[in-house]
């Protein structure tokens, strides 16, 4: 029977935040600027940041817009490939910090995140 071969991809951990989207494009996950290092939950490999409210498609945000959310882990459960826009990821079991990677505590281009006006301060 198929419905004996699905498995759980991943095990999901999920810590609150905020982040500033700094790009999107098509078929990427949006980049997002954590206020500073220490808002990366720790211990831990959180990689990925979601968006709660707002736009429901990604295309949809407002660069330099900050959006409470989630930071995310994810771990592996088996291996397997992930498909995500044109890409094959393969995963092996255990922390995945290649599937979903979207955030970075410093962009070019701008000054060290401050997020209390809900946006950057352009250096131009």
């Amino acid at each position: 029977d198929p419905a004996d071969a699905v498995s759980v991809g991943w095990q999901i951990r999920a810590f609150p935040g905020v982040a500033t989207v700094v790009h999107h494009q098509t078929d990427v996950h949006p980049i997002w600027l954590v206020p500073d290092r220490d808002h990366i939950p720790q211990p831990g490999g959180y990689s990925h940041f979601h968006w709660l409210d707002g736009p429901d498609r990604a295309r949809d945000l407002i660069a330099g817009g900050t959006y409470e959310g989630y930071y995310l882990e994810l771990r592996a459960m088996d291996t397997f490939a992930f498909r995500h826009g044109s890409d094959l990821i393969y995963l092996t079991n255990g922390l995945d910090l290649a599937s979903h990677t979207n955030i970075v505590s410093s962009f070019p281009g701008y000054t060290d995140g401050d997020h209390s006006s809900g946006g950057w301060k352009d250096k131009k």
